[in-house]
């Protein structure tokens, strides 16, 4: 019997499969021309996400210039990035590519986990920023007198305690399924949602806390994003902060580029159907879930970079200085306005 993608939902599965053994089915396996431009482009993707994130975090490591909160948070979301990249594209990719696309139980738990850590954490930091640049704005003396480097770390540390003891409930449920049904997974990912299409138990509980989990951690953090860039915004068309006003909406609006391809991408996965396995139209579903993978990753050191002149200036000091290691650079120059 096959499905409507034409994938035989009947085939026998390994004897292990029983117990031990998901098989992913990838939509994008034929024709074999499709798969080979799709590995291409996921595999650009990852090489790029690396490259760009790494740099980021090696540019803001090394320039004493950016070791101040909003760019630690910055280097945290690049952190995330390769996190959330490296957890989904490689076995994507694999999965395109392999004679056997299985993945055992508790392997695929452990994925879910980091996906869903670090997708949380992703959000809260983009939340965290928003804090940021209210308070830097709006109130500007009471941020220089308490803001430091050491509340933005620990403000990190309680995110990902938080995002992670969010995580562990999801294993609980998990690990207290009875995964009854044909161990077959049409996703580009292994998530919570995922494993209710495995399962044959009565999972109330399951789906009220992804309820739960989903207001926490997704439309908390884009309401706490909209409230808090609303009132900075609100605060530029005063004529007290002429003087650093054209800084501050640059910063600001980075931020909400930054927030808003992200928060689309899982808006739209969202939208699609919710798991593949299930959804109307699969090869949508897996298209759409596999943005959040792909464009945030890849765009958010682009932006910083770009539109952030002290980073943009220390990436290209610390370019400079790998290509012409004995070439004096031009002093750096602080840049002490608001924002």
């Amino acid at each position: 019997m096959e499905d409507g993608l034409g994938f035989n939902v009947s085939a026998p599965l390994p004897v292990a499969a029983a117990t031990d053994l998901i098989r992913i089915e990838t939509v994008f396996r034929e024709p074999p021309t499709v798969r080979r431009f799709v590995f291409a482009f996921l595999l650009l993707v990852y090489v790029l996400t690396l490259a760009a994130n790494s740099l980021l975090c090696l540019a803001i490591a090394r320039d004493r210039r950016l070791h101040k909160p909003m760019h630690l948070l910055v280097a945290a979301l690049a952190l995330t990035d390769l996190v959330e990249n490296t957890n989904a594209l490689p076995r994507t990719m694999y999965d395109l590519v392999g004679d056997a696309p299985y993945i055992s139980v508790p392997w695929c738990i452990a994925k879910m986990f980091t996906y869903h850590m670090s997708f949380r954490v992703h959000g809260y930091i983009l939340a965290a920023m928003a804090v940021d640049r209210y308070l830097a704005v709006c109130r500007p003396l009471a941020y220089r007198g308490a803001a430091s480097n050491a509340i933005a770390l620990k403000a990190l540390a309680f995110v990902v305690a938080l995002a992670t003891a969010q995580s562990l409930g999801n294993i609980a449920i998990v690990v207290n399924l009875d995964l009854c049904k044909p161990h077959l997974l049409i996703t580009s990912t292994c998530d919570f949602l995922a494993f209710r299409v495995l399962s044959c138990n009565h999972i109330a509980l399951g789906q009220a806390y992804t309820s739960a989990m989903s207001v926490v951690s997704i439309a908390l953090p884009l309401c706490a994003i909209a409230v808090f860039y609303a009132l900075v915004l609100h605060e530029c068309r005063k004529p007290a902060l002429r003087r650093g006003r054209n800084k501050a909406l640059r910063t600001c609006g980075t931020h909400l580029l930054v927030a808003a391809i992200y928060f689309s991408a899982i808006l739209a996965t969202v939208a699609s159907g919710g798991t593949p396995s299930s959804a109307a139209w699969p090869e949508l579903s897996v298209s759409l879930q596999n943005l959040q993978f792909v464009l945030p990753p890849v765009l958010n050191p682009i932006i910083y970079g770009l539109r952030t002149a002290e980073v943009k200036e220390s990436l290209v000091r610390f370019l400079r200085s790998r290509v012409s290691p004995g070439k004096p650079l031009p002093p750096l120059q602080e840049d002490t306005r608001i924002g």
